[in-house]
């Protein structure tokens, strides 16, 4: 919320260009890899990784309290790999306090912050299934992204893996609510062209496949970047996704 960054926000409200925040907008914990010895090596990683999940939460409650979306109400954001089962607790939390605290005295015509977030931001979910099965209504079918976090050690993967998230989590959804969370709310966040006819795959029929984002000679170019065997890494991409 700093004026130092209104510049930037005011460039990207001008070029229709949506803000991309992964992991809670910077709030890495500090403490390094063992911050919690008895946890365990893999224990620690977890925490880590759990606590940019709260970190998300924050995140969302900074842009919706702090006055950015009011100055520049044509922002988007993204929150990516944030998860999503939290969100109703946050919006009904925001707009509690913000009643309750009489924020509204003190600012006047701003909107309530769960409104800020419908209007504003958009989040994502991979492994959660009570979020995108019982909480869409309440988080917004039209704030809500899909991904697989792919290659993470906690994606969603192979194929196999995806199909039973996609039945488990939208099998009770309307296609519309489908279209929106699968590509259509993705689509219009980065402001991508869809092929006409898209539809999305009936969760519960065969039509379910995935394409993975690169061509096998692509892979072997992109995961070259990394410094490690350029062939192996791309063969390991395509077997999970086999």
């Amino acid at each position: 919320s700093d004026e130092h960054w209104d510049r930037f926000y005011a460039s990207a409200q001008e070029l229709d260009m949506p803000l991309n925040l992964h992991g809670g907008s910077g709030r890495i914990a500090a403490g390094g890899p063992m911050m919690f010895p008895r946890a365990g090596r893999q224990g620690n990683f977890c925490l880590s990784s759990l606590g940019l999940l709260i970190g998300a939460a924050q995140s969302i409650v900074e842009w919706c309290y702090t006055g950015t979306f009011e100055r520049f109400p044509d922002l988007k954001v993204g929150q990516i790999e944030s998860g999503i089962g939290y969100i109703p607790a946050i919006l009904e939390g925001m707009d509690w306090q913000w009643i309750e605290n009489f924020v509204w005295k003190e600012r006047p015509g701003d909107h309530l912050p769960s409104e800020l977030f419908h209007r504003n931001m958009m989040a994502c979910f991979w492994f959660e299934r009570i979020g995108p099965s019982k909480l869409v209504e309440e988080i917004g079918e039209d704030n809500i992204l899909f991904e697989t976090d792919f290659p993470h050690p906690t994606s969603v993967f192979p194929e196999s893996r995806v199909r039973q998230q996609y039945t488990e989590c939208f099998g009770d959804q309307p296609d519309r609510v489908r279209r929106k969370i699968l590509f259509e709310n993705a689509a219009k966040l980065y402001k991508m062209d869809l092929p006409k006819n898209w539809q999305a795959p009936d969760p519960n029929g065969d039509s379910f496949h995935l394409t993975p984002m690169f061509t096998r000679e692509e892979s072997i170019e992109q995961f070259g970047k990394q410094g490690a065997p350029k062939e192996k890494l791309a063969e390991d991409y395509f077997q999970r996704w086999g």
